[in-house]
C-alpha cells in the first residue's frame, strides 16, 4: 500500500480516525503552506487542506478537534540530547539549570532540600549549574555543599566538563591536597593547596568519582525514559536523538527496548552508540554493534568526541585563547587515530557524529570524513559534525561538498555567547554561522544538548532568530535566521539528519501524524513572545501524548 496514494482514499471511504479543523497549520512543506484542516488515519496524515476539503473524511467514529484558529506545526525534532540522563536527573537528582538556580544560595538550598529526603550516606547528584549565570559568578565549592549536606556525598555536574563535590565525596574518592592533576583534567585547589571540590573532567578518566557513583538499575532507567518523554512532549518535541547510549552501560539499550516493547515511548528515539574513544574500541564496537530498530527506537549512529568547549577553554583552535598565548585547546584523539576510527565506522555503514568546537578540530574531522569517503565512496552517509561552532569559510564549503550534517544548538548563543567573546575576542561572536550554512544549502539541525542547555525548543527558536545573549548583546547579527528558517532547523532539516525526511518533519499526506498545537501563532507572534510560547497539545502517530491543563482545544466525537 502507498501511504501517499492509497491512504486518502481509505480515509475518505471508511472515515478518518481524527480530524483537526479551523486552525492555522504550518505544514513546512516545500511551499511552506498554511492549511486549515487535517485528516489522520492509522497514525499517518491522509489529508491536509481546507475545512471544506476535510469534511468528506469525517465519519461516524471520527474524533474532531476544533483548533479555534490555533497554530499547529510539525512535531519538533531535537538532534542532540542526553535524554536518558535528563530523565534520571528529573526523577532522582537535582535540576540546577537557570532560572531554577540563580545563585550559590539557590544551589545550597536545593541540595539541602534533597538531603532531607535522602538516607544518610546515599549519594546526591544533580546537573546543570553554570557559574556564568550565577549571581556570584563563581563555582560552587565543597564548603558550600558541606553546609547543605554534610552526611551525604554530593556530586553536581556543571553544564559541561566540570563537577563540584562536597568533602564527604572527596573523602570517598580519596582526593587530598596531594592528589595530582590527571592527564585530561584538573583538581582545583585554593591558595593553601586544599582541593576546593571543583574538577575539570575532559575525559571520564579525569573524574575521580566515576567509579564511586552508584549504578542506576534498568528499571529506574525505564522510568527515566518515560519521564523524559513526557517532559519533552510538553515542550512540543516528538523525536529526540539520545547522543550517548550503551557504550559505558549496555543496559541503556535494554531500558529503551523494554520501554519500546511495552508501548511506553511517546517520542521517537534515534540513539547514538557511544562514546567511542579509541581505535581499539571502534574495532570492538563494529564487531558487536549494528544499526537496528524501527521508526520508534533505532540505534542509528556512533558518537565520537574530538575536543572540548569554549567556556572550559578546551575547544581546539588555530589561534590561542585571549590572555593565554600557549593555550590552543586540546584534543582527545590524535589526528591519525581519529581518521582511522572514522574510516572504520564509515566502512561498516555507520553514521559518525563527532563533537567538534574549534576551527582546527573541525578541519580534522572533515579531513577524516573526506578520507573515508574517498577510499569508500558509499552513497549519502550523512556524517555529522556536532556543535560546529567556528568553521572556516573553506570548511563550510567542504561541509556542503561532503554532504555533512551541521548539528547545532542555538540556545548556546543565548546562554554562553557573552563568554565566547570574552575568551576568544571578536571572533567569538560569530559562533554557529547559521545563516551562512543555510545559504550554502547545508542541512542544519537544532537541539539543546541537555544538560549543556535547557530543553525548551522555544528558547532555541528564539535564540536562532535574535542571537541575543544572556547579557542582552546581539552577536553576529548577520547570522540571524527568519522564523521560518528557525522552525525548519527543528523540523524538516532535522529530519534529514536522521534519514527520516520522507516520514517526519513536515505535515504532508503519507507522513506520520506527529504535530504540536501552540498557544501562540509562531509566524505572526512578536519575536519576544516565541521564547515563552507553550505547547497546548502534542500528538505522535495521531495520538495525543500531551495535553496542557486547561487546554483550549475542543474535542468531540462526531
Amino acid at each position: 500500500m502507498s501511504w501517499v496514494k492509497d491512504l486518502p482514499k481509505i480515509a475518505e471511504t471508511i472515515g478518518a480516525d481524527t480530524v483537526l479543523r479551523d486552525g492555522k497549520i504550518i505544514t513546512v512543506d516545500e511551499d511552506d503552506s498554511i492549511a486549515q484542516a487535517m485528516a489522520i488515519k492509522y497514525g499517518r496524515i491522509a489529508y491536509v487542506g481546507t475545512n471544506d476539503g476535510v469534511t468528506p473524511y469525517i465519519g461516524n467514529q471520527t474524533k474532531v478537534i476544533d483548533l479555534k484558529c490555533g497554530c499547529v506545526t510539525p512535531g519538533l525534532i531535537t538532534s542532540h540530547e542526553h535524554f536518558l540522563r535528563y530523565g534520571l536527573n528529573a526523577l532522582f537528582g537535582i535540576d540546577l539549570w537557570y532560572p531554577k538556580v540563580k545563585s550559590i544560595r539557590d544551589i545550597i538550598d536545593a541540595v539541602a532540600e534533597k538531603a532531607r529526603e535522602t538516607t544518610k550516606g546515599e549519594w546526591i547528584f544533580g546537573w546543570g549549574w553554570d557559574e556564568n549565570l550565577l549571581k556570584e559568578k563563581r563555582y560552587p565549592n565543597r564548603w558550600d555543599l558541606d553546609e547543605a549536606a554534610p552526611k551525604n556525598p554530593v556530586y553536581l555536574g556543571r553544564v559541561y566538563q566540570k563537577v563540584a563535590a562536597n568533602s564527604l565525596a572527596l573523602k570517598i574518592a580519596g582526593v587530598t591536597r596531594d592528589t595530582p592533576d590527571p592527564e585530561y583534567g584538573k583538581v582545583y585547589k585554593d591558595e593553601d593547596g586544599e582541593p576546593t571540590g571543583v574538577f575539570l573532567t575532559i575525559l571520564p578518566s579525569a573524574n575521580p568519582f566515576e567509579e564511586m557513583m552508584p549504578k542506576i538499575n534498568t528499571q529506574r532507567k525505564e522510568e527515566a525514559i518515560v519521564k523524559a518523554c513526557h517532559d519533552y512532549n510538553a515542550e512540543g518535541m516528538t523525536t529526540v536523538v539520545d547522543a550517548v547510549v550503551g557504550a559505558a552501560e549496555p543496559d541503556d539499550l535494554v531500558a529503551y527496548q523494554n520501554t519500546r516493547m511495552r508501548g511506553e515511548l511517546t517520542a521517537r528515539i534515534y540513539a547514538l552508540y557511544g562514546f567511542v574513544r579509541t581505535v581499539k574500541q571502534a574495532k570492538e564496537t563494529i564487531q558487536h554493534v549494528s544499526t537496528y530498530g524501527d521508526d520508534m527506537f533505532k540505534v542509528g549512529g556512533i558518537k565520537l568526541s574530538l575536543d572540548g568547549g569554549v567556556v572550559p577553554k578546551t575547544g581546539y583552535f588555530y589561534d590561542p585563547y585571549i590572555g593565554e598565548p600557549t593555550n590552543f585547546g586540546r584534543t582527545k584523539w590524535t589526528k591519525e587515530d581519529l581518521t582511522e576510527a572514522i574510516r572504520l565506522f564509515h566502512d561498516a555503514g555507520f553514521q559518525t557524529c563527532t563533537h567538534t568546537i574549534g576551527d582546527k578540530a573541525i578541519d580534522w574531522v572533515l579531513d577524516g570524513i573526506e578520507n573515508a569517503m574517498k577510499l569508500n565512496p558509499r552513497p549519502d552517509p550523512r556524517h555529522q559534525i556536532i556543535h560546529i561552532y567556528y568553521p572556516t569559510a573553506e570548511a563550510i564549503d567542504r561541509v556542503k561538498r561532503l554532504g555533512v550534517m551541521a548539528n547545532v544548538q542555538s540556545t548556546f548563543i543565548h546562554f554562553e555567547g557573552d563568554t565566547y567573546t570574552r575568551f576568544l575576542g571578536p571572533r567569538g561572536a560569530c559562533v554557529k554561522p547559521l545563516k551562512t550554512f543555510i545559504k550554502k544549502g547545508i542541512a542544519v539541525g537544532n537541539s539543546h544538548d541537555y544538560p549543556s542547555g535547557p530543553i525548551p525548543a522555544r528558547i532555541g527558536l528564539w535564540a536562532a532568530i535574535t542571537r541575543e545573549t544572556f547579557e542582552g548583546n546581539v552577536i553576529c547579527p548577520e547570522e540571524r535566521l527568519t522564523v521560518q528558517e528557525a522552525l525548519k532547523t527543528y523540523t524538516i532539516w532535522n529530519a534529514k539528519h536522521l534519514f527520516m525526511e520522507n516520514k517526519i518533519g513536515s505535515l504532508e499526506p503519507g507522513k506520520y501524524a506527529d504535530l504540536v498545537a501552540w498557544d501562540t501563532n509562531l509566524y505572526d507572534a512578536p519575536t519576544e513572545k516565541i521564547k515563552d510560547m507553550r505547547a497546548e497539545m502534542t500528538m505522535l502517530n495521531g495520538e495525543i501524548v500531551y495535553e496542557a491543563q486547561g487546554s483550549q482545544w475542543k474535542r468531540k466525537d462526531q
